[in-house]
C-alpha cells in the first residue's frame, strides 16, 4: 500500500496508562478519506505536520487597488519608489532618531 496523505483537524488526546487515544477530524469529501477509514483497528504509520493558516494570494501586479499592507521606509516616494533623502545618519536609519 502507498502512503496517503489528508488532512487532519486534531480533537483531543485521551491518556490511559502507557496509551493514548488520538481523535481526529477528517473531511469524507477528501479523495484518501474513505481509504483511511477502513484501516480503522489496524496499525499504521501517523506522521503529523503542523499546517498553518493559508493567507489568499489574489493579488494582480495591473491591480491599482488598495497599497500593499507594510509601511515603506520614509524617504521613499510611494508612487514612484524613488528615495528622495538619503538617510546618513544611522540612529535614524533603525528608527532611534526622529
Amino acid at each position: 500500500m502507498e502512503p496517503m496523505e489528508i488532512r487532519a483537524n486534531f480533537k483531543q488526546a485521551t491518556v490511559n496508562g502507557g496509551t493514548a487515544v488520538l481523535k481526529l477530524e477528517i473531511l469524507t469529501s477528501d479523495a484518501n478519506a474513505f481509504p483511511i477509514l477502513k484501516l480503522s483497528g489496524k496499525p499504521v504509520v501517523l506522521t503529523v505536520a503542523d499546517i498553518q493558516d493559508e493567507l489568499p494570494l489574489d493579488y494582480d501586479e495591473e491591480d491599482e487597488g488598495e497599497p500593499l499592507p507594510f509601511d515603506r521606509p520614509a524617504n521613499v516616494d510611494a508612487e514612484t519608489g524613488e528615495v528622495y533623502e538619503v538617510i546618513t545618519d544611522e540612529a535614524r536609519m533603525i528608527g532611534d532618531g526622529e
